[in-house]
């Protein structure tokens, strides 16, 4: 005579099994033998289960990020256009030009940041010679170029 689990402790299991994908790993957590985590694994189809998911979640993040890149985009191309309709050149004390929108003196720094913001979104190099960053990286950079932007737009 066979007799089962208590459905408590198969889900002890699937949740042993998604922290680390070892039966022994399950047997150990879960004190049940490695034939046991193995049938029940087997038996439940959790490798099956846990790619299922995780194919999800990527979509997920996947679509987050594409979300994300199109609403930074059409930020810096508002942002683009304001500059470019608000765009002015004086002449300074020492001779040179001087860029300013909305009477005030405009950094080329700024204008030149939101370009290579919206580069690497789309992708693309962003000008600078033997610069590769990795997705992290370039999520990271990303993220402080907006703060910044974000702050110096709200001291505005």
């Amino acid at each position: 005579m066979s007799y089962g689990l208590p459905s408590q402790k198969i889900e002890e299991m699937w949740k042993a099994y998604q922290e680390k994908q070892s039966i022994h790993y399950i047997a150990r957590k879960c004190m049940v033998s490695p034939i046991t985590a193995k049938k029940y694994k087997i038996k439940n189809k959790w490798d099956e289960r846990l790619a299922k998911i995780n194919k999800q979640v990527v979509k997920r993040v996947d679509d987050n990020i594409a979300d994300f890149k199109v609403n930074a985009l059409k930020i810096n191309k508002v942002i683009i256009n304001k500059f470019l309709k608000q765009l002015g050149v004086r002449k300074g004390e020492d001779g040179e030009f001087i860029i300013t929108a909305e009477g005030k003196d405009v950094s080329v720094r700024d204008y030149d940041t939101i370009i290579r913001q919206s580069l690497l979104l789309l992708g693309e190099e962003d000008g600078r010679i033997g610069v590769n960053f990795t997705d992290d990286e370039r999520k990271e950079r990303l993220k402080n170029v907006l703060k910044e932007l974000a702050r110096r737009e709200i001291n505005r």
